[in-house]
């Protein structure tokens, strides 16, 4: 009898442990908190061991949020395969509505038509789950609204469909797919020209909103409708006043990208309404979220490489773990005595989980809110570069979005110019960081250079070892020594290596005697010739610097010079 009551004891603990585990994954997702939200669902799934589909299907939607397609695509299939092996249509149904979205989302237009074919073979009348129902017709309409070409044909068909989630209204609980249902019938009005039709369905969308309290919506569609008030009745005013209902709301919502293209473009309002004051306000917004933006890109890089490098440790710790199981198994089984100590450790482990649980949410809470008055201190001593840095990012985004319009060797030039741009808003970033506002730590900001060369290194095979020394310098210095770095880099890559497998640059900057020694190398077996352009910019900064620099490129191309501290 004991051994039943212990197995049952033991198994709820597990369904209760990975339901919490899948549970806290939900709210971090919705919070936008990709990386507690992976390690929680990564953990739930190693301790459910039958029935994973639900828990591969939220694992695969962090993973596309992460933009990491293959992972994603392949925990979805794992679930199609599942239920449609145990003939579940409501879950069915609702996995296939997430692939065909996979295939929308990564701009997979004729997979995501294939994709649609398998949700037309469902009676959506035999479908229990409503809320599945609406959903699998919400993204349907996405696609077709996406897709239309200016086609009439196509958007009576996106009207129709509209028709058909709004007739389900009374019968499912998420009501968020209806605002964004009534959003997509106003745009398709936008879309035909009919601006006063569109003004009336995006007033219809947003009090449904309102009324049943969805921010996301609401700030959506808000944002539409002050587009449409800005863009056909040059009414900026009113724009402002739609969303100025939502500032002291905004930052409550989850979606770092919404709140970033919120003061974005309520910025742009403020500005041609002349509230300069709110216009900055909304500036350093927009600066904080590019700068959780960026934070999320670093991580889902990180995240990567973790998958890469980490994963057979991962199995094995996952099999240690079965293996703690199993022998823990066999001891309550071999010992009835040990079953009050087991229960009794449980017990008062479950209750110290609890509490230092509570405890850690409390501190987590109270350090979050110290972290925003020292940020907001910290942007009172900064300002000037608090503000050159967020001029700088936005106009990096705005050259970003235009480089995919250009041809190859354009893309390249942009790349130098950007890569120039990015080294000066990186000194901003340590200024603004730094405690010492007259000098930088030279270590820091070097690396912050080299790192954002990362990707271009790995795209063309290059090795590259920098070796910096810390050390305390003016800022301009700092400037010329990032510029120079930059400069270099981008020569090398554009010029050092044709047709040669092993590539390498090497970056040392030390410090002997007194002075700071800068050297660097490529192994490439291109020589500057007539044809290919004297580093006149690397000079020119060198002057500033008040160094003489030395050139070799006898073997490969090395660049040295002293500067006396």
């Amino acid at each position: 009898m004991k051994k039943v009551v212990l197995l049952f004891l033991f198994l709820s603990f597990s369904v209760l442990s990975q339901e919490i585990e899948y549970e806290n994954a939900v709210v971090f997702l919705k919070n936008n908190q990709i990386e507690e939200a992976t390690s929680s669902i990564q953990t739930a799934i190693r301790k459910v061991k039958t029935n994973k589909s639900k828990y591969y299907l939220l694992y695969a939607n962090i993973l596309r949020f992460q933009n990491i397609a293959d992972s994603s695509l392949y925990y979805i299939t794992k679930a199609e395969n599942d239920y449609q092996s145990r003939q579940i249509e409501d879950s069915l149904l609702y996995t296939y509505t997430l692939k065909t979205e996979f295939y929308r989302y990564f701009a997979e237009k004729k997979k995501a038509e294939v994709s649609l074919l398998n949700i037309e073979k469902f009676n959506f009348q035999k479908i229990k789950n409503k809320d599945i129902v609406a959903y699998a017709l919400n993204r349907k309409m996405a696609i077709f609204n996406g897709y239309h070409d200016g086609s009439k044909d196509t958007l009576e068909i996106v009207k129709q469909i509209a028709k058909q989630i709004i007739s389900l209204e009374k019968q499912i609980k998420n009501k968020e797919i209806i605002a964004y249902t009534l959003n997509e019938v106003a745009q398709i009005e936008d879309y035909k020209g009919d601006k006063n039709k569109a003004f009336a369905k995006y007033e219809t969308a947003l009090g449904y909103a309102k009324k049943h309290k969805l921010l996301n919506p609401e700030i959506d569609i808000s944002f539409n409708l002050a587009a449409l008030y800005a863009r056909y009745r040059n009414d900026n005013k009113k724009a402002v006043e739609l969303l100025e209902k939502l500032v002291e709301r905004i930052d409550e919502g989850s979606n770092v990208r919404q709140k970033f293209s919120f003061y974005l473009q309520i910025k742009e309002y403020y500005r041609e309404t002349n509230q300069i004051k709110k216009a900055l306000f909304a500036a350093d917004k927009v600066y904080q979220y590019t700068q959780d933006l960026n934070n999320q890109e670093v991580y889902f890089k990180l995240n990567k490489l973790e998958k890469k490098y980490d994963l057979a440790e991962k199995e094995k710790q996952i099999q240690e773990n079965e293996n703690k199981i199993k022998i823990q198994n066999l001891e309550i089984e071999n010992s009835s005595k040990k079953f009050w100590l087991v229960f009794i450790i449980f017990i008062l482990a479950t209750i110290g989980i609890l509490t230092l649980t509570y405890f850690f949410k409390r501190e987590k809470k109270s350090n979050n809110e110290l972290r925003i008055l020292s940020a907001e201190n910290e942007f009172l001593l900064s300002e000037a570069s608090h503000r050159i840095n967020n001029n700088l990012q936005l106009i990096l985004i705005l050259i970003k979005n235009q480089q995919e319009k250009l041809n190859n060797t354009e893309k390249i030039e942009f790349e130098k110019i950007l890569k120039k741009i990015n080294s000066i808003a990186t000194l901003h970033k340590q200024l603004y960081k730094s405690k010492n506002k007259q000098q930088i730590d030279l270590r820091n900001y070097l690396f912050d250079v080299h790192f954002s060369f990362s990707d271009i290194f790995n795209e063309n095979k290059i090795q590259s070892n920098i070796s910096v020394v810390s050390i305390l310098v003016k800022i301009d210095y700092a400037l010329y020594f990032g510029l120079i770095l930059t400069e270099l880099y981008i020569n090398s890559i554009k010029h050092a290596f044709t047709n040669q497998e092993n590539k390498e640059i090497n970056f040392i900057l030390k410090i002997e005697e007194n002075q700071i020694q800068f050297y660097y190398k490529d192994n490439g077996n291109s020589i500057l010739t007539e044809t290919i352009p004297k580093p006149k910019l690397i000079h020119q900064l060198c002057r500033q610097l008040e160094v003489d620099c030395c050139i070799e490129n006898k073997s490969g191309f090395q660049f040295t010079f002293t500067k006396s501290l």
